[in-house]
Formats: structure tokens, sequence, C-alpha cells
């Protein structure tokens, strides 16, 4: 709930903010988009004219993002709104990648980027290109071992390991 709060909030302040979400592996970064998502429809800064873009690397991803939008148990639990999978746009790199050079209408406001660890590879300049759009940068390991920095400006929420194994989100392995 806290990370919804400041992904919203920050979006709000700032609405072409470069926003880092970084929980560890397992610890609900898709879910936790997806609901931040959400929250910006009820909030209006999502809407028909104002989409969101989720860009993945891999189809197992654009798979799971997909699942998580479309479970009844999800949809239920948290009243997703009924517009959320026409407003949240799930793409692989290269379909968003023509997606943002061809939106001459400005359609998209936000483009979500899972594992933006990977965002520094010459296939996500596109997605940084325009100033106009806001970006959140979903990962569990914000630091790279080549040392090059992410284009991000801040991180809008963190928690570790520890905490979501406090939290019973993780459970705490043998």
């Amino acid at each position: 709930d806290n990370a919804i709060k400041n992904i919203v909030s920050d979006f709000k302040e700032k609405s072409y903010s470069r926003l880092l979400l970084v929980i560890p592996t397992g610890g609900g970064k898709t879910l936790t988009a997806i609901r931040s998502v959400d929250q910006m429809i009820s909030e209006g800064l999502v809407d028909k004219k104002n989409k969101c873009l989720w860009i993945t690397h891999r189809k197992a991803l654009k798979k799971q993002t997909k699942d998580v939008i479309s479970d009844k148990k999800w949809i239920k639990k948290f009243n997703f709104n009924k517009n959320l999978d026409s407003l949240l746009d799930v793409q692989m790199i290269l379909a968003g990648q023509k997606i943002i050079v061809n939106d001459v209408e400005k359609k998209y406001k936000y483009i979500i980027i899972d594992e933006c660890h990977h965002s520094k590879a010459s296939s996500y300049k596109q997605f940084f290109k325009r100033e106009d759009l806001g970006v959140l940068g979903l990962t569990a390991t914000p630091t790279r071992l080549d040392k090059k920095e992410l284009d991000f400006d801040k991180i809008t929420y963190q928690t570790t390991f520890k905490k979501l194994i406090r939290k019973g989100v993780i459970i705490e392995p043998n």
C-alpha cells in the first residue's frame, strides 16, 4: 500500500518522473505496479487519452503480467477498474518501441519497464527519449554489475527480503 501511495503521489507531483520500484524477487512488483496503475485510473491520471504501456523483454513476464491483470481473484480482492485491461497495454520491447515512435497523438503518458536493470541496453533508449513520459522501472536489482547508472530520478519505494519475510510475503528459505 505504501509503494502504491508513493508511486501515485510521485506521478501526481511530476507526471514525467523517472521512478524505480525496488522489491526483491517474489515480493510482488508486478501486482504492486498493476495496483498503482489501477489507482491512477481511479484518480484520473490514466485514461483513454493518457494510457500506460508496460514493457517486458520476456514472453513469460508478458504472460505473467496479463495473467495478473485478468485474474478474477485479484480483480475481486482489489476491485480493479473495468478499464484496466484496455488502459494498460502490455508489450514486448520491439512492439513497445513501435507504439511509442508512432504515438503522434501522445496517447501514452506512462511506461512501466519490467526488469528495468536492463534499461541501459540500446533497445530501451526510445522509451527515455520522450521527455513527457512518466517511467516506472521495476527491479529487484537496481545496481548493475557493469556499474552503468540507470536513467531514473529516484527510488519511489524500496523494501528488503528480510522485511518481506517478516510480513509473510516471502517464505524464508531453509
